[in-house]
C-alpha cells in the first residue's frame, strides 16, 4: 500500500540514510519496512496527522458525530491500525529471535554427551515348534 506524500513518509525513508550519505547499518541489513525505527516514525506521523485533522474539523465547527465519520480521518485511523499491527509482528519476531538465541546458548554450554544408544534389538519370540525342538 502506498501512502500519500502528505503523511510525510518520505521523511521516514530519508531517516534511514544520514546526511553524509552513509546508510544506517540496520537499514542495509533489512528492508525499511522491517526496521522498527521506520515503523515507529510512521506511527508517530500518522498519529500527528490524525490530531491535525481532528483539530481542523473541530475548528470548522463540525459536530463530534460527523468527525468520527470523516472519510479522511477514517483512512488515517486505518493506517494507524495497520502500522500498530506491523509493529506487533516485529515485536513477536524479536521475541522469537531472543528465544532462539537463548536456546542456542544453552545447547552450546551443555557438554557434548555421548550419542544416544540405539534401541535394543528385539528378541525373537519362541514359537511352539522351536520349543519342541529344544526339548530332547
Amino acid at each position: 500500500m502506498t501512502f500519500p506524500l502528505r503523511f510525510g513518509y518520505l521523511e521516514s525513508f530519508q531517516s534511514v540514510t544520514t546526511w553524509a550519505g552513509k546508510a544506517d547499518e540496520e537499514a542495509l541489513r533489512n528492508m525499511p519496512s522491517k526496521v522498527r525505527s521506520v515503523r515507529e516514525t510512521q506511527k508517530n506521523q500518522v498519529e500527528s496527522a490524525i490530531e491535525r485533522r481532528r483539530n481542523l474539523l473541530i475548528d470548522r465547527g463540525v459536530d463530534k458525530a460527523r468527525v468520527r465519520k470523516d472519510p479522511y480521518l477514517r483512512h488515517l485511523q486505518a493506517a494507524l491500525r495497520q502500522t500498530r499491527k506491523r509493529l506487533g509482528a516485529l515485536e513477536a519476531l524479536e521475541k522469537q529471535k531472543e528465544a532462539l538465541a537463548l536456546r542456542k546458548e544453552k545447547l552450546a554450554e551443555e557438554p557434548a554427551e555421548k550419542p544416544p544408544e540405539p534401541p535394543p534389538a528385539e528378541k525373537k519370540k519362541k514359537t511352539e515348534k522351536t520349543k519342541k525342538k529344544e526339548q530332547p
